[in-house]
């Protein structure tokens, strides 16, 4: 599970460090760099193992709530729905730095490749909500035990269900569970509740400071 989250979060810095490196390359006349053949090729070998690792987290799951081992449930889906909190924003601000600096160095004329951009854009947004699905269904085995418990009804647990698999809703849900249904974790809970209003407030300022 820490390996899984290790791997998605060294991919934007791992991608940027290549990127500059294939910039000097082109910039020395190819005299050094990593040729393409072997950038595919660990990039290929990069995604097969958080695959691997992504799917051998989601039937750890479910062996969890085979066992009825509530803990493990618990402690896996706040694991990874808050260690892959820096893996989200860092994704979140790379592309959109990568936007600006593209939309300034084209002079807004990148705006006419729209339909590439929301193509990219939901390519990535894809594959991010992919990397998600681990910590969606350790949720899902917490919510399963919580009314097995009686902790929730059944319509709580469905509701509770879907935020498991929806951007930003999904971490806010496994707060509430954190905190309300389950009264554990408190301290990393709500830590992780104030990212939200201050994430706010800082793209309120970001978007001020461009405007």
């Amino acid at each position: 599970m820490l390996i899984y989250i290790l791997l998605l979060s060294i991919q934007v810095p791992a991608n940027i460090v290549c990127l500059i490196i294939a910039s000097y390359s082109v910039a020395s006349g190819g005299r050094a760099g990593i040729p393409a053949g072997v950038y595919l090729l660990l990039a290929a070998l990069y995604w097969a193992a958080v695959a691997a690792l992504g799917i051998r987290c989601i039937v750890r799951s479910f062996h969890a709530f085979a066992r009825q081992d509530s803990d493990a449930c618990f402690k896996g889906m706040l694991t990874l729905k808050y260690g892959l909190i820096p893996f989200f924003l860092i994704n979140f601000i790379s592309i959109t730095f990568l936007f600006l600096t593209a939309f300034v160095a084209s002079r807004g004329t990148i705006l006419f490749a729209f339909p590439v951009i929301v193509g990219l854009i939901a390519f990535g947004s894809l594959c991010t909500w992919l990397a998600m699905l681990p910590g969606a269904f350790y949720g899902v085995q917490t919510i399963r035990m919580a009314c097995r418990m009686g902790r929730i009804g059944p319509k709580a647990a469905l509701l509770h269900g879907i935020l498991q698999f929806i951007f930003l809703l999904d971490v806010l849900d496994a707060v509430y569970l954190s905190l309300v249904t389950f009264r554990a974790a408190r301290p990393v809970s709500l830590a992780v509740f104030g990212l939200y209003p201050a994430g706010f407030a800082c793209g309120i300022l970001f978007l001020l400071q461009i405007a």
